[in-house]
C-alpha cells in the first residue's frame, strides 16, 4: 500500500512510494499539474513560482515582479527531484524535528537545469488581483526542416486549461524557499479549502480570493493552484488574511487569486471592473490568454526527445 502526502503538508512531485496527495489527488494527477510549473530566477536567486498556461504565456504573482525589471526574469522548467532521488514523506518527515530546517536529503540530488526562457514583456499586471500574465521568449528553439519550431524541456508539460473551484481540496504547486531564501525543487501540497470566496489577502475588501489551509513560505508565490480535474483555478499569493475589525472574518490560511470567482464578482459588479477581466473571461471561456494583437510564437513545447516523441498538446 502506498503512502499519502498528508493534507496541508508539502511533498516532492516524485516522492518515493507516494500514491496520493490528500484524498483527492493521485500521483498521476500530481505529475500532470506539476509538469507546467516554472521557477522564476533573477541572477543567481531562485525566487518564485509560475505556471505555463500557453506555449508562450506564464501566469505568476504580481508582487514577484515588484521592484525588478521584468525582462531580467528567467524561467526554468523541470526543476524537480527525479523519482530515484526524491525522498519519501513530507517535509516534516525529513526535518529532524524542525520543518523550517529540513535535512540535507530533502533536496539532495537536485537536477542541474538552466533556464529555458526569459520574460519578454508583461502582458497584464492586475494590481488588485496581484497577478501577472507574462509573455515568454524561449532561448533554444529548434526549427525542423518542415518549419515546425520546437522547444524541448526536461519533460513535456501538460499545459493546463483554466477551471473553477470544485470539491473541498485544492493542490498548490510551486517552489518554496529553503533557509537560504532559494527556491527548492517542485513540490505539491494538497490543502483543504477554508473559504471559497473571501476578500483580498492584504485587506478586508473585494472578492475573488480563496483561502486554504497549509504551510506558507516564500517561493510559493505565483505557483498554480489546481482543482481535482487538473485545471488551474488561481495563483498562490500569501499566507494569513485579514483577521479583525468591523465586518471582517478570520480568513486564516493561504490566499490564492481565484480567477473564476474574481471574474464572476466583476461581472456582478461586486468589485470594480478590473483591466484583466476580458483576458480572464476569454481564457475561462476556452480561448487563449493572449488578446488580439499580442504576439504568439507558434512554438511546440515538448519533452527531451523533441520531435521523436508526441509533443504536448495545448488543452482546450
Amino acid at each position: 500500500m502506498g503512502a499519502i502526502c498528508k493534507v496541508g503538508r508539502r511533498c516532492h512531485t516524485n516522492a518515493k512510494a507516494m500514491t496520493t496527495w490528500g484524498s483527492d489527488f493521485p500521483a498521476a494527477m500530481v505529475k500532470q499539474i506539476s509538469s507546467s510549473s516554472g521557477l522564476l530566477i533573477v541572477g543567481s536567486t531562485r525566487m518564485a513560482s509560475g505556471t505555463l498556461i500557453w506555449s508562450n504565456v506564464l501566469l505568476a504573482a504580481g508582487h514577484s515582479f515588484k521592484g525588478i525589471e521584468p525582462t531580467s526574469v528567467e524561467v526554468m522548467f523541470g526543476y524537480q527531484l527525479p523519482a530515484g532521488t526524491a525522498p519519501n514523506g513530507d517535509v516534516d518527515d525529513n526535518s529532524g524535528g524542525s520543518p523550517w530546517r529540513p535535512l540535507p536529503r530533502w533536496t539532495a540530488g537536485a537536477p542541474t537545469v538552466t533556464p529555458q526562457a526569459k520574460v519578454a514583456e508583461i502582458l497584464e499586471h492586475d494590481l488588485d488581483l496581484d497577478i501577472v500574465f507574462a509573455r515568454l521568449e524561449w532561448k533554444d528553439v529548434v526549427v525542423r526542416s518542415s518549419g515546425v519550431r520546437i522547444v524541448a524541456l526536461p519533460r513535456p508539460p501538460v499545459i493546463p486549461r483554466p477551471g473553477l473551484l470544485n470539491g473541498k481540496q485544492i493542490a498548490a504547486v510551486g517552489h518554496p524557499w529553503d533557509t537560504s531564501i532559494q527556491a527548492e525543487p517542485t513540490q505539491v501540497m494538497a490543502s483543504a479549502v477554508r473559504y471559497a470566496n473571501g476578500p483580498h489577502h492584504l485587506a478586508a475588501s473585494g472578492a475573488g480570493f480563496t483561502y486554504y489551509e497549509g504551510e506558507w513560505r516564500g517561493g510559493w508565490s505565483g505557483g498554480g493552484v489546481f482543482n481535482t480535474r487538473g485545471e488551474v483555478i488561481g495563483v498562490a499569493l500569501g499566507g494569513r488574511g485579514p483577521e479583525s475589525g468591523p465586518g471582517r472574518k478570520p480568513y486564516f490560511g493561504t490566499a490564492c487569486a481565484n480567477l473564476g470567482a474574481a471574474a464572476s464578482a466583476m461581472k456582478r459588479g461586486q468589485v470594480r471592473f478590473e483591466p484583466s477581466y476580458p483576458r480572464i473571461r476569454q481564457w475561462l471561456g476556452g480561448g487563449s490568454p493572449l488578446m488580439q494583437g499580442e504576439q504568439t510564437d507558434n512554438v511546440i513545447v515538448t519533452g527531451p526527445q523533441g520531435a521523436k516523441e508526441q509533443p504536448a498538446k495545448q488543452k482546450r
